[in-house]
């Protein structure tokens, strides 16, 4: 969640930077130059929102990563708790699978709709990593 955060201050501040300054909205600009400017903003914000996608496909293989780590560790214990926590593992399965497809629909998003999009992502995200910590916390705390 951290990178994710980290991520998503990183495309912030540079958006940010990216607006005009006062200079450049003089009146004088021909119609080309605006077109540029306008190819210019579309092409940053396909820039951004591919920088997004791709920190958000990282996180998620990483916490695929974890929750092949928690398969492993409720098949090492075995027995019951193998058993209390498949239903677990399915969920975790389940909301990363979530995330995926919000992911893909942002991807398909046109102009700055991609935007309205990203806070839901990051809400899902969060929701999954909780879980990956509570169900740790439940397999490590088994006997």
């Amino acid at each position: 969640m951290r990178r994710l955060a980290c991520a998503f201050v990183f495309l912030s501040t540079l958006a940010a930077g990216c607006s005009k300054s006062p200079e450049s909205t003089e009146r004088s600009e021909t119609p080309r130059a605006q077109s540029d400017s306008s190819r210019s903003l579309e092409q940053f914000l396909a820039l951004e929102r591919d920088q997004f996608v791709s920190a958000v496909r990282q996180e998620l293989d990483g916490a695929q990563a974890k929750i092949d780590e928690l398969q492993q560790r409720a098949r090492a214990k075995g027995g019951q708790i193998e058993e209390e926590t498949r239903e677990l593992l399915a969920g975790l399965e389940t909301k990363r699978e979530q995330v995926r497809a919000r992911l893909s629909d942002l991807e398909q998003a046109a102009g700055e709709s991609w935007r309205d999009l990203r806070d839901g992502i990051v809400a899902a995200y969060d929701d999954l990593r909780a879980s990956i910590d509570r169900g740790r916390e439940r397999i490590d705390a088994a006997r």
